[in-house]
């Protein structure tokens, strides 16, 4: 996932969105070539490739290049604003933007142009934060719109987006959607406090395999997926869509 300092996500920030997104890959039920643009560290790709995929990434971020290239089989470090060159001709059975689009001045542009590196049966996934989940509507309400270090108002957003804006930037860029799931934003609106409460300022590993959070992924994170599913653009943290070529 593309970070302008690759230590700018903590763990916790980083694992629910390869969580999810790996489901994604999971579901379309056979492994391909995968061209995960803004790839960070790499921990998205990793997953990809134990999953028998093969994964191309592209990433700027020197140090983050070095991390990926421990983690997945190809890395070409470049600018992920435009297609590089080397690609040219290439093309990919999954095209893959986690969290990445809301970093770039014109994501319509960049998606475009990577359109054409996906095979005519291939498959887009994209993941973008929701800027109106609850608690960031509330803040608004009370006149706070300030960024942060992570999250939603993430501090190197330079686009904001909702699931009827996202929805359209696909299909603007050329892309029938096939499907559309979150990440919930209930419970995740009190993770500073939660972290707080428990001693644990930053150390996102060590409290997702707490008893505490085991505890939340079993019995409470079930019905919480459940009621963000009713109410997506209010409990959505994180959008998720899967889309394809438009005439394939």
């Amino acid at each position: 996932m593309f970070s302008p300092d690759p230590d700018h996500y903590t763990y916790d920030e980083v694992e629910p969105t390869v969580e999810k997104l790996f489901q994604q890959f999971a579901r379309a039920g056979k492994a391909g070539t995968v061209l995960d643009v803004g790839c960070g560290n790499g921990l998205l790709g990793e997953a990809l490739n134990k999953a028998g995929h093969s994964v191309t990434g592209i990433e700027s971020h020197p140090a983050a290049v070095t991390g990926a290239n421990h983690r997945i089989g190809e890395v070409i470090e470049a600018d992920l604003t435009v297609m590089p060159d080397t690609l040219s001709g290439r093309q990919f059975d999954y095209l893959l933007f986690a969290d990445v689009l809301e970093h770039t001045a014109d994501p319509l542009a960049v998606l475009t142009d990577y359109g054409s590196s996906l095979t005519p049966d291939g498959r887009l996934v994209i993941s973008l934060p929701n800027i109106a989940v609850w608690d960031n509507r509330l803040r608004l309400l009370f006149g706070s719109f300030n960024y942060s270090d992570s999250g939603v108002m993430d501090r190197t957003h330079l686009r904001f987006f909702t699931f009827a804006t996202a929805r359209r930037l696909v299909e603007t860029a050329g892309f029938e959607i096939e499907q559309v799931t979150l990440t919930p934003g209930i419970v995740r609106a009190f993770l500073p406090l939660i972290k707080w409460m428990m001693g644990n300022s930053g150390d996102g590993g060590a409290l997702m395999n707490s008893p505490a959070y085991k505890f939340y992924a079993k019995y409470i994170l079930p019905g919480e997926r459940l009621v963000a599913s009713l109410l997506k653009g209010f409990f959505g943290f994180r959008i998720v869509i899967v889309a394809r070529r438009t005439g394939d």
